[in-house]
């Protein structure tokens, strides 16, 4: 009838208190030792904190149930009189009220089916290590969480200090499998100290960097983007015929449902593109220097004059707030250094003196200073 505690300290008071009381009925041990018990008090804490938050879970659902069955209907679901309005039993498998507050996870040793061993900081070889190994290349391996087992493969020659994680996993068929996850070092690239890169938006490119390297986007992706807009846009024409003053049809809706896809997959498509751009651009390099790009204006300058359709054509390409999202992602990933400068006169200024060269023509790179 005690309320179980909630808080962090009550729960680890208790769950200490379980945990002391084992090891000293079990194995006499006043302090837990991981040389005998080949188990680390953290996992034991890991172990105890799901059986507590799935029994409290029980405890809540059993509250409920009981509170809602007076005496008569209790005992009627016990005894197994309760029908339903075909005469058939509501209870066939006899069980008792209570099992109304269980939970599947707790339900027909369904829990705990796979058991994983992480590496231990004072652990070397990865909560793992070979006991003895007999004819026809068994080897008998001691697991950390779980005990010894039997593996019907050589691992004698196994190096035991790259493994990560150690997991064994029950299948359908009742039998068991052991599965290691090993960790390699990652080969470290010679990196540049600075690199800038200036957006291009001619011919699919996407950045020019500074010491002429140019990131585009691929032809064949550019042909499928091409395809799926072609094909929206047939399907827009379509569905805006269907709309009329009795409102929109059935058929309307299902275009509408169609064009959706292919934007969701054109939109993809182009992600998965931005995700590769990226890391030409940041690989490589410790500081990485983009200028600040505005669609708005670019559309904004390019509007009633010949190159307005070609910028909309490109941006809808090549986006550049998503492109520098994902850019900005990858950079705190490797926890590099992105700067972004502004836009205005980074073209026509002269990088010595700050000259201003109003002449210079759309596309033009490389100009000299007067």
């Amino acid at each position: 009838g005690r309320p179980m505690p909630f808080s962090q300290k009550p729960i680890q008071y208790v769950l200490n208190k379980i945990k002391t009381g084992f090891i000293k009925d079990k194995y006499g041990l006043a302090r837990w030792k991981k040389s005998v018990l080949f188990l680390s008090s953290h996992s034991a804490d890991e172990f105890l904190k799901t059986v507590y938050t799935n029994f409290s879970q029980y405890r809540k659902r059993l509250v409920k149930a009981d509170k809602s069955m007076d005496e008569k209907a209790r005992y009627n679901f016990k005894m197994n009189v309760t029908k339903d309005k075909y005469g058939k039993h509501k209870n066939q498998l006899h069980k008792s009220w209570y099992r109304k507050g269980s939970i599947n996870f707790l339900r027909n040793g369904a829990s705990f089916r796979d058991i994983t061993s992480q590496k231990l900081p004072e652990d070397s070889k990865g909560g793992i290590r070979i006991e003895d190994k007999h004819i026809d290349n068994h080897t008998f391996l001691t697991v950390a969480d779980f005990g010894t087992v039997e593996v019907i493969e050589d691992l004698s020659e196994l190096n035991l200090k790259d493994i990560a994680l150690t997991k064994i996993k029950k299948l359908p068929d009742g039998t068991y499998r052991l599965q290691l996850t090993f960790s390699l070092p990652r080969k470290k690239q010679e990196a540049k100290t600075i690199q800038g890169f200036d957006w291009n938006m001619a011919g699919n490119e996407a950045f020019c960097s500074s010491d002429g390297k140019r990131i585009k986007v691929s032809d064949r992706t550019i042909k499928r983007a091409d395809e799926y807009e072609q094909k929206i846009n047939e399907i827009k024409s379509f569905r805006d015929l269907e709309e009329n003053i009795h409102g929109r049809s059935k058929r309307y809706r299902r275009l509408d449902r169609r064009q959706q896809k292919l934007n969701a997959k054109r939109t993809n498509l182009l992600t998965n593109e931005y995700r590769h751009l990226v890391h030409e651009v940041a690989d490589g390099c410790d500081t990485i220097v983009v200028e600040k790009l505005d669609a708005y204006e670019m559309r904004k300058r390019g509007k009633g004059s010949a190159q307005s359709k070609g910028i909309n054509r490109r941006l809808a390409v090549l986006k550049p707030y998503e492109l520098m999202t994902i850019l900005e992602s990858l950079v705190k990933k490797q926890n590099k250094r992105l700067v972004k400068v502004d836009s205005f006169w980074t073209s026509k200024a002269c990088h010595d003196c700050g000259y201003i060269n109003k002449d210079l023509k759309v596309g033009q790179k490389e100009w000299q200073c007067p």
